[in-house]
């Protein structure tokens, strides 16, 4: 029996320390193991998630709102030209009122004459009237209708005057409405083509961002077979770690009870001390090997899952990063929120438009019935000089049977007649100038009503549009925010999990302690070097049906190769191998 207690007993706590080491890493691979678990189910969700988002914008609901903004736009253009030109409406009217001064001013005139000749009726009836004939009711008749006719002349003057000042509101309201409106149409034009580009622009990204989710999903679903994989390594280290460990057993127990003819270790029953210090130190020379092998083998696995892991972190927030993009407008807020901002001032812009117009409507309709009030004044001179007329023409005829007492009475009755025919033409050229102006004011209100129900259309069209984009801002805003919570909430927990894999750290001493203990183990029965070159059938006897991994018959094999003096090998020298081919 070999005289090893010493070494004996350094092997012990080596072997304790060496299990301990495999127990180590057990929880931190449980916890990787979980948070791949997690990640594989959501990371397939968040797939799901942005194409449903996708698809929203490609919805028929975001097609008809597409289609209310780009008619909105184009009738919105259309009715900011259609206001270029019509402040030129007004020039019959303003026209009429200045053309239809003249011919009251005549019969203002036409009344001062009357006035006259009414009093001269008068002076020369008194002369009449002395030879027996009274043309009393004549010149009374003559008085009240002169009088009657030129009230009337100055109530159509009122009238004339109140009509200039709606004209001059219709004129200031019109240049007001041109200058304000027009920009403000243009201005809705030019936001609802700023939405319909907004639209255009996400439902391009959104395109371009499913094919690149698609080549993301691949390489994700890459990572997580490569992290899976790699999480075979804690098992595999864990058998390899126990492996050495029964070896590192097996050397104690043959040491300490030392081999016999009918046990196990028959083969080396006739081994003195030097010949099982040399197998001894050899099988610990080849354990050392072994683990180092072990150890390295682990260190690459592990820096594969941490790689792993930083790239799927890294994809979690491309998605962020991606639907950020496509989803948040220039606010960073949901862009269909901007697109709802720019209809809602459109709309506010056609709401504006439509009481501009109503206005204006009010106050053509002002204009309109100061020329039906003008015109009912014209119709009472009418009237009025119809009387005349007929006064005038009775007194010619009895003045005419009066002879020369009757001829200068007779003179003045035809100087009425002469005023009522001009009276006749002056009220006929008022009523010429005004007539197609109420015609032309009437085209103009019906025209303007017909762009007010225009507007308004347009304005109720936009609010609808603007009721859907408020749906879908809530809708997305919830799921957006939603589908970047879990980004973050998944990229966090990989980079925690990356952050608490500290197994090299841990192991790095440990693993480097057992190593300078296995290389420091002192023998108390001299061991010579040419022993040490029979031993590697020993060796083999003693470990072969303790392996059950080819990667532990490598090793053996490469340490059998090697000369004397041999110290480690390390996993690069080891054949390569696959994961599945590592276990027998």
């Amino acid at each position: 029996m070999l005289d090893s207690g010493i070494a004996i007993s350094t092997i012990r706590t080596l072997i304790d320390d060496v299990r301990q080491l495999g127990l180590s890493i057990e929880p931190i691979f449980i916890k990787i193991g979980e948070t791949l678990a997690e990640s594989a189910a959501d990371l397939s969700g968040l797939q799901q998630e942005f194409a449903a988002l996708s698809a929203s914008l490609e919805s028929d609901d975001m097609e008809r709102i597409g289609l209310v903004l780009g008619e909105a736009a184009q009738k919105s253009m259309v009715l900011s030209l259609a206001i270029e030109g019509e402040g030129d409406l007004l020039a019959p009217v303003t026209r009429a009122v200045q053309e239809v001064g003249k011919p009251l001013n005549s019969l203002k005139q036409i009344g001062s004459e009357v006035g006259a000749l009414s009093v001269n009726a008068k002076v020369l009836a008194a002369q009449v009237h002395v030879a027996g004939i009274d043309f009393s009711v004549f010149t009374q008749e003559i008085g009240r209708l002169g009088a009657l006719g030129s009230d009337a002349v100055q109530k159509t003057e009122a009238s004339l005057e109140i009509v200039k000042v709606m004209v001059n509101r219709a004129q200031d309201a019109f240049s007001a409405f041109g200058k304000d409106n027009a920009a403000e149409l243009t201005q809705v034009a030019q936001r609802m083509d700023i939405c319909l580009s907004f639209l255009a622009r996400r439902q391009d990204a959104s395109r371009n961002a499913i094919n690149r989710m698609s080549a993301m999903t691949k390489d994700i679903e890459e990572k997580i077979s490569q992290c899976v994989a790699s999480l075979q390594i804690n098992d595999l280290t864990s058998q390899r770690i126990d492996h050495i460990a029964v070896a590192l057993d097996k050397l104690c127990h043959l040491l300490e009870e030392g081999p016999t003819k009918e046990g196990e270790y028959a083969w080396a029953v006739d081994f003195d001390s030097a010949h099982l210090a040399a197998l001894a130190l050899t099988v610990c020379t080849l354990q050392k090997s072994q683990f180092l092998y072990a150890s390295e083998a682990f260190s690459k696995e592990v820096d594969k899952i941490i790689s792993s892991l930083t790239g799927l972190s890294s994809d979690v927030w491309d998605i962020h990063s991606i639907t950020k993009d496509v989803f948040q407008g220039d606010k960073g807020e949901n862009f269909i929120r901007d697109v709802q901002t720019h209809a809602e001032t459109s709309a506010r812009l056609l709401d504006m438009y439509v009481s501009a117009k109503q206005q204006i409507c009010t106050i053509m309709g002002d204009v309109s019935e100061g020329f039906k009030a003008m015109s009912q004044d014209v119709s009472a001179i009418n009237s009025i000089d119809a009387d005349i007329r007929v006064m005038g023409l009775n007194a010619t005829f009895k003045c005419g049977r009066l002879g020369d007492s009757g001829r200068a009475l007779g003179v003045v009755a035809q100087e009425l007649r002469s005023c009522s025919r001009r009276t006749e033409e002056s009220s006929a050229a008022v009523v010429t100038t005004i007539a197609p102006v109420a015609q032309a004011i009437t085209d103009l209100v019906d025209r303007t009503n017909t762009e007010n129900s225009q507007a308004e259309s347009l304005t109720t069209q936009t609010e609808t549009a603007l009721a859907e984009l408020t749906n879908l801002v809530q809708t997305l805003e919830t799921s957006v925010l939603g589908l970047q919570g879990r980004c973050n909430r998944l990229a966090v927990l990989m980079e925690k999990t990356v952050s608490s894999i500290d197994v090299n750290k841990i192991m790095a001493p440990k693993i480097s302690s057992v190593l300078d203990r296995l290389s420091q183990i002192n023998w108390a029965t001299p061991i010579d070097d040419q022993m040490l070159e029979t031993v590697q059938d020993d060796v083999r006897k003693f470990l072969a049906s303790h392996y059950t991994m080819e990667g532990e018959r490598t090793i053996h094999a490469l340490f059998d190769a090697l000369p004397a003096e041999r110290t480690e090998i390390s996993a690069t020298s080891a054949e390569t191998q696959s994961m599945d081919d590592i276990f027998f």
